[in-house]
């Protein structure tokens, strides 16, 4: 009887034995897992940043082939924002206040510039790396008193972004077939009447930097496919 009691005790123990191995075994292998695909997740994220950091500068190259190309041409009425990746032509340089008829000196920077755009995109080093370039137009907040063309600003900005782009692209048709590797046409517009002041609409001075036409180049995102490349990580390590 006391030798089948100890049978069993010593069963029961190594029965315990077994479970916390098992346990053991499991918490082991999920911390592996985790560690693993923690290891992935930060060798992607520092991959994204590498390539964000050099999409910026391959950006702030491209605004600055441009502005040196165009002054070259004698035309200077711009300004390059680089953190913001943006070509920025003020008011008076292609419309009077309240119209959106362009200037003949703003038709001429347009026959350049249209140009100049196609010729930088076109180059080697730069080819593919712009996704889309907003031409945006911008007003400061004086209402349209006399309607007789515009509704209100937000019609005068997505107008004069509109004539921006048909006159440059007609100048330069490369422009209107310039498409990105997804196969989509680079340029779009955009009015944003008043509601991204780069200055006070409280003076006059103000008033004249908020009445603008911005060319704003977004580049084509970093690849993220680290969750694909986790997973496969993981089943390789794990199989």
């Amino acid at each position: 009887m006391n030798t089948f009691d100890s049978f069993d005790v010593g069963e029961d123990a190594g029965g315990d034995d077994v479970y916390w191995m098992s346990i053991g075994d499991l918490m082991s292998g999920l911390m592996f897992i985790f560690i693993l695909a923690l290891s992935v997740f930060m060798i992607n994220i520092t991959e994204v940043t590498d390539q964000l950091v050099n999409k910026d500068k391959i950006r702030q190259e491209i605004l600055q082939q441009i502005k040196k190309e165009m002054e070259s041409k004698g035309f200077t009425e711009f300004k390059i924002v680089s953190d913001q990746g943006i070509l920025r032509l003020e008011q008076g340089v292609l419309f009077n206040s309240g119209e959106d008829k362009l200037l003949p000196r703003g038709e001429r920077l347009l026959k350049a510039l249209g140009p100049v755009i196609a010729d930088v995109l076109d180059k080697p080093k730069f080819k593919g790396t712009v996704e889309t370039i907003f031409i945006e137009g911008h007003t400061d907040n004086d209402p349209i008193i006399y309607a007789r063309k515009f509704d209100n600003n937000w019609d005068l900005s997505a107008q004069r972004a509109i004539k921006t782009w048909l006159f440059m692209s007609h100048a330069e048709p490369a422009l209107k077939v310039l498409k990105n590797e997804k196969k989509e046409r680079v340029f779009s517009v955009s009015g944003y009447a008043d509601s991204r002041p780069i200055a006070s609409n409280a003076t006059e001075a103000g008033k004249r930097l908020n009445r603008r036409i911005d060319f704003r180049f977004n580049m084509v995102p970093p690849e993220s496919d680290q969750n694909n490349k986790a997973k496969q990580a993981i089943e390789s390590k794990v199989n």
